[in-house]
């Protein structure tokens, strides 16, 4: 029901945020609305994902796997590749910006499996995290050229996670599920070096971590 809910709420936004008019647009000069954008966070793991990454003795540098005849493997601890978002958005009012997020993360950690005489056998498990995020953005500050704004913004969505064990399901737990994603940015800079072209920083929290920076092309 919470997931039927979340995506109701996802299209309901997204109908908005990719609508190409509205009554609030109407009003406002003709200047460019839309933005598209490239960003990337160093995400740490967060509690919300430990719980669909292992459910045994986890995030230490080490674990090892016991069975009948003795150790069945030796985990090592998580890496990630950091999250990176691909986004759309487009302005409703001078100050209301509203955005879709589509972002991904691979997470992985490496085995020794002893699974005959020979081990051990040497296999990297890999994660993949998908998040879909719509994100309302307020603009509290601009400058009269509209090169440059200080805004919050806040958002939620759903999250997808599943694990690659390749030909080691016997030893390697399949792993997949989804939970509620969501994100607060208490500060955010957007400027325009030059014509078009957007920087932009976010610092908060969530689960598109605490910092997030990016390039973006407005249109």
């Amino acid at each position: 029901m919470k997931q039927i809910i979340l995506i109701g709420l996802i299209i309901l936004v997204s109908s908005s945020l990719f609508g190409q008019s509205t009554e609030q647009t109407d009003t406002l000069p003709r200047v460019k609305k839309q933005i598209v954008s490239l960003s990337y966070s160093p995400m740490f793991l967060s509690g919300q994902l430990k719980p669909l990454l292992d459910d045994i003795n986890s995030y230490g540098k080490f674990g090892v796997i016991r069975g009948e005849y003795g150790v069945k493997a030796v985990y090592y601890g998580y890496e990630n590749s950091g999250l990176f978002s691909l986004a759309y958005g487009r302005y409703i009012h001078k100050k209301i910006f509203l955005t879709m997020n589509l972002s991904y993360q691979q997470i992985w950690r490496k085995w020794d499996l002893y699974v005959d005489a020979n081990s051990p056998h040497y296999f990297t498990e890999r994660f993949h995290q998908i998040q879909v995020m719509p994100e309302v953005r307020y603009n509290y500050i601009t400058t009269k050229d509209g090169s440059a704004s200080l805004f919050l913004a806040a958002g939620v969505g759903l999250n997808h996670i599943h694990n690659n064990v390749g030909k080691f399901g016997d030893i390697i737990s399949s792993r997949k599920g989804e939970s509620l994603a969501y994100q607060v940015w208490l500060f955010g800079f957007q400027g325009k070096p030059i014509e078009n072209i957007i920087l932009h920083l976010h610092l908060g929290f969530g689960t598109r971590g605490f910092l997030e920076f990016g390039l973006g092309y407005r249109f």
